[in-house]
């Protein structure tokens, strides 16, 4: 049996040149989230190129949390901090961003997050970001009617408008980002709705060509 009888006649075929100008895009409530990683890389980095880590390094766990909190505007707790073998890749275990508030589930748990940061790439006044990879992770999206919502501080502080603009020394660029193993929910709060994606894989890979990034989400 034919699932579909309509007689209504097949709609023609795209051309190629058309379907290949028609990018998928992953949904807008999911779009936000990957920022979010981008956003923790960042609050790493100030707390590394920011302190003297030779100094700070018995309590640099402490220190990262606090700065890495600060940036986001919610705290952030991380298991353990070492630095592997490779010069230049760190591994950060048990990264938690707590939700708005602290009887609130989480809005990130990350079980492992590695970053591989050339550090010396800093003195030609661009910090290349290699790659970051999260593993076993659980992500919460919340929404709320007016338009609230439980992301995080992405952009970090504000800029103090009675202060003049400092100029930046360096620049971080972020290369490529895999993340998987992941659990994302989705909880629209207003509708009510829920949606739940076990076993996420989402990449993000910078696109020199055309200056953006682009990304996948299974």
């Amino acid at each position: 049996m034919a699932l579909n009888e309509d007689p209504t006649p097949a709609t023609p075929e795209e051309p190629p040149a058309e379907r290949a100008r028609r990018r998928p895009r992953l949904p807008r409530w999911f779009v936000y989230p990957l920022t979010v990683f981008t956003a923790v890389v960042a609050a790493l980095i100030v707390t590394f190129f920011t302190v003297d880590v030779a100094r700070l390094w018995p309590g640099l766990k402490a220190e990262a949390e606090k700065r890495g909190s600060a940036y986001l505007a919610r705290k952030m707790t991380i298991g353990r901090i070492h630095a592997k073998v490779t010069p230049g890749v760190f591994q950060f275990d048990d990264v938690v961003i707590e939700g708005l508030q602290p009887t609130d589930r989480p809005f990130l748990k990350a079980r492992k997050l590695t970053v591989s940061l050339p550090w010396w790439t800093i003195f030609s006044k661009e910090l290349i970001v290699e790659s970051l990879e999260m593993t076993d992770w659980e992500m919460v999206v919340e929404s709320f009617v007016g338009g609230r919502n439980n992301f995080p501080r992405v952009n970090g502080p504000p800029r103090d408008p009675t202060k003049p603009r400092k100029p930046r020394w360096f620049k971080t660029t972020m290369r490529n980002l895999l993340a998987s193993r992941g659990h994302v929910t989705y909880v629209d709060h207003g509708t009510p709705w829920t949606v739940v994606a076990p076993n996420m894989r989402v990449t993000l890979f910078r696109r020199v060509a055309r200056d953006d990034y682009g990304g996948t989400a299974s």
